[in-house]
């Protein structure tokens, strides 16, 4: 646990379990049936008794979440929750009464990232136009105003940006021996094709 005291004191918590954690969700978007199956093949594979899943089970706390809106599933929906809203664009702050699995989720995140000694946060997708599997890094500034001048392309701060939400993509695909090699762009997209 980590908070502050009256007088503005961290108290930082220390993390109880040597491991790392790892939080993976899917069918965010109900519509998207193939993270189902991904996420199925996953939970197979990590019960399974190879050893890259001991490996795994040895070195990280796993928590999965096969279905994060159960509501737009039995629907029928598309992309949307029960609110008629799509959940994946309010994990920022999400309300408790209108998004309730994606503030559970953010408190599950939470939890770990104070019991472990960091955490992946992985919520699988399936893509209309795209093949393959490939990983998107979150910009945690996308959607925010900024301040002209402030994150100017070519700074420290920019970089520091780029590089953060695409470490962890670029070191799977170093270790996965059938990614295919892609280049990291500067859109949207971060592309580590596997």
């Amino acid at each position: 646990m980590s908070c502050y005291c009256f007088l503005n004191n961290l108290i930082k918590g220390i993390p109880i379990s040597d491991k790392y954690a790892l939080v993976i969700s899917a069918r965010v978007h109900p519509g998207e049936s193939n993270s189902s199956w991904m996420m199925l093949g996953l939970m197979q594979q990590l019960i399974g008794l190879d050893s890259d899943a001991e490996e795994l089970r040895r070195r990280f706390f796993i928590c999965l979440v096969p279905m994060l809106n159960p509501d737009g599933v039995i629907l029928g929906n598309y992309r949307c929750s029960l609110s008629g809203r799509d959940m994946n664009r309010n994990y920022r702050r999400p309300r408790k009464e209108v998004f309730p699995t994606v503030w559970h989720i953010r408190q599950l995140v939470q939890s770990c990232k104070n019991a472990c000694q960091d955490v992946i946060y992985c919520d699988l997708h399936g893509h209309s136009r795209q093949n393959n599997v490939f990983m998107y890094g979150c910009d945690p500034t996308y959607g925010q105003s900024r301040t002209p001048g402030l994150l100017q392309r070519g700074t420290y701060e920019t970089s520091l940006y780029c590089l953060r939400e695409r470490l962890l993509p670029y070191l799977l695909a170093k270790q996965v021996i059938w990614a295919t090699k892609a280049p990291i762009s500067n859109d949207v997209f971060v592309p580590g094709l596997m």
